[in-house]
């Protein structure tokens, strides 16, 4: 993939990621796609378009559902429970009851969730998609009660919360703790290098220092 530019303009609908990689949401390559920045920006986005109590990151909720998964040794499970919200990396995160009226959204998300799903190798059948989504929407009343007014009351989703504690960890810990969790799934993993078409290769200009996680 060729990445232009004429008359200054954005012609391939790319942004530059944490790392210095150029992808293309509307057109998605695998290759582009790498974990440090999946778990760098799920971190730094707040659930619900941030109207929390809280500061609570996409990450942790991923986190908090593999984490569920495995206290059941699911590892399959647990997989992509941790990585269910990764294109939220590259698009936006639109609230759920949102989607439908977006056009073209569905199958947006679907392209990019393709390439993640090629470039991580991982391959949930539809017995894996439906527990995570499963969990998806159990942790939802879970983190109504625990971050929002309403508190799910008027919902009306018929599921069980998941009976977990929130923890509403910083970015820094969200994104340590997400990237710990993912070598524990995923230890054949190797981080793609660089590609040397978009020179973006210097160490980050202002990477904060990062705190010890804590559960």
């Amino acid at each position: 993939m060729q990445y232009r530019r004429e008359d200054g303009h954005n012609t391939t609908g790319w942004i530059e990621t944490y790392t210095g990689r150029m992808v293309t949401p509307v057109n998605p390559d695998p290759e582009t796609f790498c974990v440090t920045d999946i778990a760098h920006a799920l971190a730094n986005k707040c659930r619900y378009s941030g109207h929390t109590l809280r500061f609570y990151t996409v990450a942790e909720h991923s986190w908090l559902m593999a984490q569920h998964a495995l206290e059941s040794n699911d590892y399959e499970v647990a997989r992509w429970a941790l990585l269910h919200d990764a294109v939220e990396a590259y698009l936006p995160d639109v609230a759920r009851p949102l989607k439908p009226f977006i056009a073209n959204w569905k199958e947006l998300e679907a392209n990019v969730e393709s390439a993640i799903k090629t470039h991580f190798e991982e391959y949930p059948n539809a017995a894996v998609e439906g527990m995570v989504h499963s969990l998806d929407t159990r942790i939802l009343l879970t983190e109504a009660v625990q971050l929002l007014p309403s508190q799910g009351r008027r919902w009306e989703i018929d599921a069980d919360p998941l009976p977990i504690r929130l923890r509403c960890w910083q970015p820094s810990i969200a994104r340590i703790n997400f990237l710990d969790l993912f070598g524990e799934l995923f230890p054949w993993y190797d981080e793609p290098p660089l590609r040397r078409h978009f020179d973006a290769a210097s160490p980050h200009p202002c990477e904060c220092e990062e705190q010890s996680p804590t559960a």
